[in-house]
């Protein structure tokens, strides 16, 4: 958040002497049950100090100094006001906080934090039970409708903690969000918005990023059993591959574990023998924007990494050092907000699948937003790119046209749904190995002609401005062992019903507007279908194709210690766990005598629930 060149200094000084300031401030506290005045002062408050000067006037004027900040807080009681208020102080409150120490301390004097935190898991509560309520559509989860509230929220609270400089002021913030439970509260949030809310995830990511390091450390003394039953077999450890020898890992996955903190770039230590690396779904792990340590991992075919906070400018060049990369998973990660780079998917000719749905992406002259180097892979065949964004550099998204899809010459599967290609038709030639087709919301318009040209067997096409007739040549790839599915409803210009021929196939689903299915064999009509909000106005879009991910172990497998268990050391007898160091080689197994030793790779720590 920006502030705003002062406005010339006679302006602020018929304020002062005016006495407005103080007037609004005295309001505030006469007119406490006229809530519209309450939002509306609030906001002139957090407008006004946008302005260095007014700011510095806010926070440090005799007549002010103290006083805002508090009359603020109290704004944060929602039984006494309304969202409006509440989400108005809350705003103006973060402008304030923003690079000033005294503001930040007087918020944690006056047990501020403890009051937002109130506010947060009020709000938390009531996002998870309007979740529940809400009857779940097929092919998408409901949308929770307003976020604004508690974007605030988390937008004050990441001022409040995130310091460029961590001095005593962000420190005692931090601790006490902290000590106030506010880290799990967070991780709730981004769950819920996950896909409502990029500026709410993108600053909860922040905040979580910065409250690791004021994480309190506990050390435990596990039970003899736990430690009797531990292995040091990393090939039996949950997530991990080895291969068949048992003594080179060959795959970590680790989905939806609820992982956090930093990737470890020592993972390119395991670079001679991993091929498979799944850490998606674990949306507070995050990986800074160096990714040289790529080039160690010559065996890597998949990297699955959707859903997490690894950060990069758009897709980094660095990728084209997976040399052997067969799938590639970045949705809605935060490798967005720069260009999708050509040169990353050089020399990649092995890449199958990939998948940056849900990412924001620079807007190129012409038809190169999906860049050459990835329209020309000889072997992709399955490309997600759900709800993706092109925007300039003013930040206005950009229609994009379906020119690049010819060029896909080995395509089977599509999925496009939400990218905004208003206005633009079908392109003249579609691949011919393209099966599976997934546009909708798309604002595509014209003929459904040229879909008559490829064998089709899976076809998303609802809520675009296709017109005319529905083709009486069109034809599906379908069979008894792959029945086919078509979604046309919301194409208020297509004029007439489905061919009488469609009624012949092997339908999974086939769904239209009343006038398509007359007469014919729809299975499903208009918004019975499942793919619009009840206003009709919304495309629900497919949800994408699920990577599986094996059953949690029955218990936690690995060597559990106290630090001052004591081992024995390879060069320096029995000593104890704190003093041993990256290297060191320890005894794992002396049965039989034989005297077994091992290096310590890493080191970290076990809590009991």
């Amino acid at each position: 958040m920006r502030s705003f060149p002062d406005p010339p200094p006679a302006t602020i000084d018929q304020m002062e002497q005016r006495g407005l300031l103080s007037v609004v401030m005295e309001a505030m506290a006469a007119f406490r049950t006229n809530l519209d005045f309450q939002a509306t002062a609030c906001g002139f408050l957090g407008n006004v100090a946008l302005w260095p000067n007014m700011k510095a006037l806010l926070l440090g004027g005799e007549k002010y100094k103290n006083v805002i900040t508090p009359l603020l807080l109290e704004r944060f009681d929602s039984n006494a006001y309304s969202i409006e208020v509440v989400q108005a102080a809350c705003s103006a409150l973060r402008v304030l906080a923003i690079n000033n120490d005294d503001c930040k301390a007087t918020i944690v004097r006056g047990n501020g934090i403890a009051t937002v935190l109130t506010l947060l898991q009020q709000e938390e509560q009531s996002s998870s039970s309007t979740k529940k309520k809400k009857k779940k559509k097929k092919h998408n989860a409901t949308k929770v409708k307003n976020a604004t509230l508690t974007t605030a929220i988390v937008g004050l609270l990441k001022e409040l903690a995130v310091s460029e400089t961590d001095n005593e002021t962000s420190v005692k913030c931090s601790n006490a969000i902290v000590q106030g439970g506010g880290l799990d509260m967070i991780v709730t949030i981004m769950k819920l918005y996950l896909s409502e809310s990029m500026p709410l995830v993108r600053d909860s990511c922040i905040i979580l990023r910065h409250l690791g390091l004021f994480l309190p450390t506990t050390t435990t003394t596990p039970s003899s059993s736990s430690s009797s039953s531990s292995s040091w077999n990393y090939c039996n450890w949950y997530g991990v591959t080895c291969n068949e020898d048992n003594n080179l890992v060959t795959g970590l996955d680790l989905k939806d574990n609820d992982l956090s903190g930093q990737v470890p770039p020592e993972l390119a230590l395991l670079g001679e023998s991993l091929q498979i690396l799944n850490v998606g779904d674990n949306v507070i792990l995050y990986a800074s924007n160096d990714y040289r340590w790529f080039a160690s991992l010559t065996e890597l075919t998949e990297l699955w990494f959707g859903y997490t906070c690894w950060e990069a400018e758009g897709v980094p060049s660095d990728l084209s050092l997976l040399t052997k990369l067969e799938k590639f998973d970045c949705a809605f990660s935060y490798w967005t907000k720069g260009p999708l780079r050509g040169e990353a998917f050089d020399g990649l000719q092995n890449l199958k699948y990939i998948d940056i749905s849900k990412n924001e992406y620079d807007h190129a002259v012409g038809n190169r937003s999906v860049p050459p180097q990835l329209r020309a892979l000889p072997n992709l065949i399955q490309l997600y790119m759900v709800e993706t964004t092109f925007t300039n550099a003013r930040n206005q998204v950009k229609d994009l046209n379906l020119r690049w899809v010819e060029e896909l010459s080995s395509i089977v599967e599509l999925w496009i749904d939400g990218v905004q290609l208003h206005h633009s038709p079908l392109p003249n030639s579609l691949p011919s190995s393209l099966k599976s087709l997934s546009v909708q919301g798309c604002g595509l318009t014209g003929s459904l002609e040229k879909l008559a040209t490829i064998d089709l067997n899976r076809a998303w096409l609802s809520g675009n401005l296709f017109s005319g007739p529905i083709p009486t040549n069109w034809e599906f790839d379908c069979s008894d062992d792959s029945p086919c599915l078509l979604f046309l409803e919301g194409n208020t210009d297509l004029t007439g019903s489905f061919p009488i021929q469609f009624c012949e196939s092997y339908w999974e689903v086939l769904g239209g507007d009343a006038e398509q299915c007359n007469g014919s064999c729809c299975s499903c009509v208009g918004l019975d279908c499942g793919n619009f909000e009840e206003s009709g106005a919304y495309p629900i879009f497919p949800t994408l194709p699920p990577v599986t991910t094996p059953p949690p172990p029955p218990a936690p497998v690995g060597f559990c210690f106290s630090s001052d268990t004591k081992v024995q050391h390879r060069e320096k007898g029995s000593i104890r766990m704190d003093q041993l160091q990256i290297g060191d080689y320890v005894m794992t197994n002396n049965n039989n005598n034989a005297n077994q030793y091992e290096p310590i790779y890493s080191f970290g720590h076990f809590h009991h629930d």
